[in-house]
């Protein structure tokens, strides 16, 4: 079978460079990261490195698209129902993790911090700004 490659710039548009880096990378202080001229369009450019850094990597305020993660997390539903009926032993052996529809705690704790703690979070939003601009 020929493998097959994502255009970069539809899987930022869908959501998923949003998702892997909120879900996956940002918890392990990393990031991936899509950069885009006129010339090249969209490519992946590199991983930041936050590992060191106890806060590590986190989005800004009205940054998470709300749309897109609901978007991927029923992407992924869906992709893991056919997969089952194709295929039930997956599940059985434990090669598929199935994903708990319509629940993201990341989103819904990120959002209750910025509405109930604003103060807090733009400081430390601001300071984490400052320590990206002083490594760039």
């Amino acid at each position: 079978m020929d493998r097959k490659h994502m255009d970069i710039k539809e899987f930022k548009d869908f959501g998923y460079l949003q998702e892997v880096n909120r879900l996956f990378f940002h918890p392990h202080g990393l990031a991936l990261e899509v950069s885009w001229n006129e010339k090249d369009g969209h490519w992946l450019s590199g991983i930041w490195d936050y590992r060191n850094d106890d806060q590590g990597v986190i989005f800004g305020p009205n940054v998470i698209d709300r749309e897109k993660a609901d978007r991927v997390s029923r992407a992924w539903y869906e992709r893991c129902e056919k997969r089952q009926r194709s295929d039930p032993r997956l599940f059985y052996s434990g090669a598929i993790q199935m994903p708990t529809p319509k629940v993201d705690i990341g989103v819904q704790l990120w959002e209750y911090a910025w509405d109930n703690h604003p103060e807090e979070m733009k400081k430390a939003y601001g300071e984490r700004r400052k320590l990206n601009q002083k490594e760039r």
